[in-house]
């Protein structure tokens, strides 16, 4: 999974391999954007993707009481119906803390928005628990970028503990 991913920044080869390293959630409400996504990463590597409508699917899924589904990444849009991706990753985070699921194991969510206020969303992102936040559409080398800097704090996480 991405937790146990290079500390160095992975060429395009790597981040191929990252996304093979386990299924992702998409949490995205607009149906072509969606689609459009899942294709991206389908064609950077994704070889298991799952896609949930909004936040409240997308906590049944990861939080289920009996066998929640354990992506390597969840890429999760912040403006959505029903519950928006900040209060879903507060819930989610909230269920791995009961869980006593150890931050380093924790899921790596990354946030997306297409408002072009990344800024406040950033900040919004972090405080709600999300690992990372970019824009749409999400592009290749930020994601790359993205993921390098996940793993890099996930790896010094674990070497602290």
């Amino acid at each position: 999974d991405l937790r146990s991913a290079p500390a160095h920044a992975p060429d395009a080869a790597e981040l191929h391999a990252l996304l093979r390293r386990g299924p992702i959630l998409l949490v995205e409400d607009c149906s072509l954007i969606s689609w459009l996504t899942e294709s991206m990463f389908r064609k950077w590597g994704a070889t298991a993707m799952r896609t949930a409508k909004h936040g409240k699917e997308a906590v049944e899924l990861l939080c289920a009481p009996s066998e929640p589904f354990k992506p390597a990444l969840v890429i999760m849009d912040v403006q959505m119906p029903v519950l928006d991706g900040f209060e879903a990753t507060r819930v989610i985070r909230d269920w791995e803390r009961s869980q006593r699921i150890q931050p380093r194991d924790a899921l790596v969510i990354i946030g997306v928005s297409g408002d072009g206020d990344e800024d406040a969303c950033g900040s919004s992102a972090i405080d709600a628990g999300m690992d990372a936040m970019l824009s749409k559409p999400v592009k290749h080398d930020e994601l790359l970028h993205c993921l390098n800097e996940v793993a890099a704090a996930r790896h010094a996480v674990e070497f602290a503990a």
